[in-house]
């Protein structure tokens, strides 16, 4: 049974377990016995057969009012790999609890025994993108089958939330065909990084925070990291449709793997895909702004 509220857009349903259907039967059995017999005292057990199911419905509908739940997502999610994501679920009622509470959002479903009043509660479920590009979650539905296990009750209201998720990264085991622009010099100018002499001070990036100096950060009210000469890492350039994979796919995943290296080991690296370019540089936001060009290149 499903109606749907046209002013919210929310859906409410109910669903009836075995030992509801039981409980129904046994109702309707009494009921029909209780007419044809004139039997007071199945009237008088029809009658508390029924309402206790009118009460385990007001309290089961109260139970799912006034109950949220939003996705935080995590930096990163890759295709096909277990990723945790961050779950925050609020009880905004002022007087009751809420129990035995399901939860699904998409991909994602968490269970909660006990919410208190007014109260919050973050869970981590972990969950698996089978593919890369935007994934749009769709409708969150939250259900539970209290105060008894005799019906299920669920709502369903729209969401717009959507997450990125980048190439599962595949290791290149043969380096022939990749561009290696700039390479080729003897002596490389210095590239910034994380090592080497001192340079300079300059405003937070995306960098690891190992490289933010926090003393002066303190002082001028703002992340700043430290910008040294580097080791003289050759930059990568990345030109995917040179990669060995066999198909586009398995170039993606290829260069997302260069890409997850190069940062690893501060390298610069740059990408071409496609009409394309992204000149090479080193930080956590060169680094998502290489991995996002990945994950939403169409085929």
């Amino acid at each position: 049974m499903r109606f749907r509220s046209k002013r919210t857009g929310t859906t409410f349903g109910l669903r009836l377990t075995r030992a509801g259907v039981l409980y129904v039967s046994l109702t309707l059995f009494l009921g029909f016995a209780a007419v044809n017999t004139g039997n007071n005292l199945l009237y008088l057990v029809v009658s508390v057969l029924l309402g206790f199911m009118s009460l385990s419905g007001w309290l089961g509908q109260n139970n799912l009012r006034r109950l949220s739940a939003y996705l935080v997502p995590p930096g990163e999610i890759y295709a096909d790999r277990p990723t945790l994501c961050q779950l925050e679920i609020k009880n905004s009622k002022r007087f009751w609890h809420s129990f035995l509470i399901d939860i699904t959002l998409g991909p994602i479903s968490a269970f909660v025994p006990v919410l208190p009043r007014r109260g919050e509660q973050t869970l981590y479920p972990e969950v698996r993108f089978p593919h890369r590009g935007i994934h749009r979650l769709g409708s969150l539905t939250i259900a539970s089958i209290f105060p008894v296990n005799f019906f299920v009750r669920h709502r369903e209201a729209p969401s717009d939330q959507q997450v990125l998720v980048y190439p599962r990264p595949s290791p290149v085991y043969q380096t022939t065909g990749l561009d290696l622009k700039g390479a080729a010099a003897t002596h490389p100018l210095p590239s910034p990084g994380a090592e080497g002499d001192f340079l300079s001070v300059r405003p937070y990036a995306g960098e690891s925070l190992r490289q933010v100096h926090w003393r002066l950060s303190a002082r001028q009210q703002e992340l700043l990291v430290r910008q040294h000469s580097g080791t003289g890492a050759k930059p990568l350039e990345i030109d995917v449709e040179q990669l060995p994979g066999p198909g586009l796919e398995k170039k993606l995943q290829q260069a997302c793997w260069l890409v997850l290296q190069c940062d690893k080991g501060q390298r610069p690296v740059g990408l071409t895909l496609g009409d394309r370019t992204i000149t090479p540089g080193t930080g956590g936001v060169h680094k998502h702004r290489l991995l996002e060009a990945l994950a939403r290149h169409e085929t």
